[in-house]
C-alpha cells in the first residue's frame, strides 16, 4: 500500500513512503540471492507483477523528472534574465554617467601626458606615436567613441587636439 507524505501544491506529485511494490519478502529474496534455486511459480507471478508494477513506476518517475528539468530550466532561464535584467539597471546608474563634461575632460587629459613632460622626454622615453592626435587609434579618438556624452567631452577638450606629429 502506497501512502504520500506530501503533496506539491503546484504540480500535485506526491512522494511515497513505499514507492517501489513489494509483493514478496525481502527475505525471501534474499534466499534467492544466496543460492541458485529459481522461484516457484506463485513467486514467479509475484515477481513478474513486482516487475511490471515497478517498471511503470519508473516510466512515471521518469515523466516526472522529465517534466520537472523542464520547470528547472524554464526558471535557470528566467533567472539568467533576470540577473541580466538587474545587471543592465546597475550599468545605467553607473556614477561615470553623471560626471559633468569638465570632469570627464580632466580625465581624458590625464590619459594623455602633460606637454611639459612631452617636451622634455627623448624619443626614446617616451613612444610620441601614441600622443598624435590625428592617429585615430589612439587618444583621445578612442575617448569620443564611447558616447556621444564622451565624444562632446573630448571635442571641446582642445588640449586633447593639440599635439600632432608629422614625420617629414
Amino acid at each position: 500500500m502506497i501512502t504520500t507524505l506530501s503533496q506539491c501544491p503546484q504540480c500535485g506529485f506526491a512522494p511515497s513512503e513505499k514507492p517501489l511494490p513489494n509483493g514478496i519478502s525481502v527475505a525471501r529474496l534474499q534466499d534467492f540471492f544466496a543460492c541458485n534455486d529459481a522461484p516457484v511459480s506463485a513467486e514467479r507471478a509475484e515477481l513478474e507483477a513486482v516487475i511490471r508494477e515497478g517498471e511503470q513506476y519508473f516510466a512515471f518517475l521518469q515523466q516526472r523528472i522529465s517534466q520537472t528539468q523542464n520547470t528547472l530550466d524554464s526558471l535557470l532561464k528566467e533567472q539568467n534574465r533576470a540577473v541580466k535584467h538587474i545587471a543592465d539597471s546597475k550599468l545605467v546608474l553607473n556614477p561615470v554617467r553623471r560626471l559633468p563634461p569638465e570632469i570627464l575632460s580632466y580625465i581624458f587629459l590625464s590619459c594623455i601626458l602633460p606637454d611639459s613632460e612631452l617636451l622634455q622626454s627623448s624619443d626614446s622615453d617616451t613612444d610620441t606615436s601614441l600622443l598624435d592626435s590625428l592617429n585615430v587609434t589612439n587618444s583621445p579618438w578612442n575617448l569620443s567613441y564611447v558616447s556621444s556624452r564622451w565624444r562632446q567631452a573630448a571635442l571641446t577638450t582642445p588640449s586633447l587636439w593639440s599635439f600632432v606629429r608629422l614625420q617629414l
